[in-house]
């Protein structure tokens, strides 16, 4: 009888312990909006906030042996992070074309397939922490460890032909958060246009959730419902900030979601959580301290149900806030518009402030041409940095590089220019400044040779081609220095940044059924030669007489 009071007792005494820590921190804020074309865009945020740098900050090189002590915090990252030490890391998996035109601009930066850069301390830790081997500087240690890390952790094809993908640039890609002063940093960017996203990147990713998808707003991440969307993602970003007093690390995990409920419904736009996801919020994750759902409501007329508790405005959109945090029952939001069926013809779209368009012209050998469209839709110019990172098997000649305004050569509005030719197996980057006029198209060309590569070089897939990495526009401040090394970029969680569709290039392929018609020849010939020879030592070569037979042979 005094065991279970014990432990009756005892568990009394642990409940306390085990709520929020104080100085860890998670938010999930769910938002749904309607877009133009009848499909709805899902984008779900988780962030983990740790302001404590001695039990959350996982690149702390002050006492390598201090452990990490966290309970919203993912153990699994914070440990790749502190082992690399990486101040600040951004991954995103995306499959499918992000429509800018229909849709707009997602609120983020998406590249189609999977794109990586972290800001790693470029200088060897100090002796007796306990380095393993290979985490030394550059792309073949702290990198490409924690490269092979991540693609062990979200099972995904990171670590694939890294030497061959990875670039540092000048100019792109500035720190979001900012980076300890105590020592230098560098800068490691890696695409990889081809990899895809399923079931078997969500499963690790919603590991790393403190309610994982049993509460909250990770209960609606079904990954059969997400995986036939007509666009899918997901992305984990890490930065540092210095505002708070010691710092503050913020872990911030992202799914965004474009479904087409015309297509499912039969012609009507109308949605809910259970006809978009199969599934509804049961109940709230206790370790959340705020859990919202949003919907921006479209101009048209509709209904919304259930009615939301909460009304917002902000820059002419109206917004439906519902606050999840003490959600007992099961909760389905859904929209109803006051039409018998949708009708495409009636769409009208905005124009983005600023396209991007790419095409690589010519055939597999030769000379070929690449061309760049940069539109401006703005009634005042905007200056931008263009950013191209091609393998290293495509030249680009950087002195054929012409540049045209509605169709008129101009040499003026090209203020900077960074290239770094392609090595043997590092690939080509290339940054430009641009300054776009007002209500512009921009025209670049340049020549570009494709070369040739040895034929166990090639993809398994040799004859689909190879795929080429999205360039990326960064938007510039219109008075800012045009030194590169006083260009301000990134920022903002990636606003503003824009990519081009990724490109698919057709490289002179050999005839890969050769080597089986020489090996089948060269066994044939080898069978017959070593078939002739083994029965020349092999035989007994004799003259046998047959004798006479009888009746014959004799004298008459």
């Amino acid at each position: 009888m005094h065991l279970p009071l014990a432990l009756l007792l005892l568990l009394l005494h642990t409940i306390p312990a085990l709520g929020t820590p104080q100085n860890e921190q998670f938010e999930e804020h769910l938002t749904l909006r309607p877009l133009p074309d009848g499909k709805v865009h899902a984008q779900f945020r988780f962030i983990t906030t740790v302001s404590d740098p001695l039990k959350g900050v996982p690149f702390d090189l002050a006492d390598r042996e201090e452990a990490l002590h966290t309970t919203l915090l993912p153990l699994s990252l914070t440990q790749l992070l502190r082992t690399y030490y990486t101040p600040e890391l951004h991954l995103s998996l995306n499959a499918g074309k992000w429509d800018p035109l229909r849709w707009g601009q997602p609120g983020g930066a998406l590249r189609t397939g999977a794109e990586m850069w972290a800001w790693v301390t470029d200088s060897r830790a100090p002796s007796g922490e306990g380095e393993g081997e290979g985490e030394g500087e550059g792309e073949g240690g702290r990198w490409q460890g924690l490269t092979n890390g991540l693609a062990g952790l979200f099972c995904a094809s990171l670590s694939s032909q890294m030497e061959q993908r990875t670039t540092s640039p000048r100019l792109a890609f500035r720190p979001e958060g900012d980076l300890p002063s105590y020592t230098p940093h560098k800068l490691y960017h890696a695409s990889h246009p081809s990899e895809s996203i399923c079931t078997e990147n969500l499963t690790p990713f919603l590991k790393l959730l403190p309610c994982k998808s049993r509460a909250g707003i990770a209960q609606l991440l079904n990954p059969h419902r997400a995986f036939d969307a007509d666009w899918h993602g997901m992305g984990v970003h890490v930065r540092w900030s210095n505002s708070s007093a010691g710092g503050e690390t913020e872990v911030r995990m992202e799914v965004g979601v474009v479904f087409d409920p015309v297509r499912v419904s039969g012609g009507k736009r109308e949605w809910s959580l259970k006809s978009l996801f199969d599934r509804t919020i049961t109940r709230s994750c206790p370790a959340a301290s705020s859990s919202v759902l949003t919907v921006q409501l479209p101009e048209e007329m509709h209904e919304l149900l259930p009615q939301p508790a909460k009304m917002l405005s902000s820059d002419g959109v109206f917004e439906a806030v519902y606050d999840l945090g003490s959600v007992g029952e099961e909760m389905d939001v859904g929209m109803r518009w006051l039409e018998d069926r949708f009708d495409y013809a009636t769409v009208r779209y905005t124009p983005p402030e600023l396209i991007i368009r790419r095409a690589l012209k010519g055939g597999s050998t030769g000379l070929s041409e690449l061309s760049v469209i940069l539109s401006n839709t703005r009634a005042e110019p905007r200056r931008v940095l263009y950013v191209e990172t091609l393998p290293w098997f495509i030249s680009l000649f950087l002195h054929t590089l012409q540049t045209e305004v509605d169709g008129v050569a101009r040499d003026d509005i090209i203020q900077s220019i960074s290239y770094l030719p392609p090595v043997s197996p590092k690939p080509t980057l290339l940054e430009i400044t641009l300054l776009l006029p007002a209500s512009s198209e921009v025209h670049l060309t340049m020549q570009a040779e494709k070369g040739f590569i040895r034929y166990t070089e090639h993809q398994p897939d040799a004859s689909r081609g190879w795929d080429l990495p999205a360039a990326v526009v960064f938007p510039l401040p219109l008075n800012a220095s045009s030194s590169p090394a006083k260009v301000a970029i990134g920022g903002g969680e990636g606003e503003g940044r824009i990519y081009s569709s990724t490109l698919l290039v057709d490289l002179p392929t050999p005839d890969f059924s050769m080597p089986y018609n020489v090996i089948i020849m060269s066994s044939t010939l080898v069978a017959l030669f070593f078939g002739s020879v083994f029965n020349c030592l092999t035989r007994r070569f004799v003259v046998l007489r047959m004798p006479a037979e009888k009746g014959k042979g004799k004298a008459s």
